[in-house]
């Protein structure tokens, strides 16, 4: 006996295809992003930090960079998935190299010196700051309808 289902089944298919597709794409098109990147517990009071507190301020900066990185992970899906509006290709190259930034930043706090430290320190809150400062504009523009 002939199965009547058989030709439908591409449709079916195809159809569910569709319907995923439509979904995401309204999904990430409705869901705002955070508007500012948190900033590091006590992130005033981590501009004194002495050499001997080398470790634990290379912890707190550290955390807040990975605390970034997970707000950082809806925009950059929305721009693969060539979704229309949400940042725009320059801000988000910005954002990208500011964080690639303050990585290197915490990256050189593992050979820091006494003689280095206040600089590394200051450097790395710096682009900390940067960091945080794009994130800003880029949720901004992510948010904007």
């Amino acid at each position: 006996m002939k199965n009547l289902l058989s030709p439908s089944r591409p449709l079916l298919v195809l159809f569910l295809g569709f319907a995923s597709v439509a979904g995401v794409n309204a999904q990430a098109q409705g869901d705002p992003v955070q508007p500012a990147a948190p900033v590091a517990h006590e992130q005033d009071s981590l501009q004194g930090y002495t050499f001997a507190q080398r470790s634990d301020f290379t912890v707190a900066v550290s955390k807040a960079a990975a605390n970034i990185d997970s707000l950082i992970i809806p925009l950059t899906k929305r721009q693969k998935g060539g979704i229309a509006g949400g940042a725009d290709a320059m801000t988000m190259e910005r954002l990208q190299t500011s964080r690639n930034e303050l990585g290197h930043a915490i990256g050189k706090l593992e050979n820091a010196t006494p003689e280095d430290w206040a600089a590394l320190r200051d450097g790395t809150l710096d682009a900390l700051a940067q960091t945080q400062e794009a994130y800003e504009k880029a949720a901004k523009e992510y948010n904007q309808p």
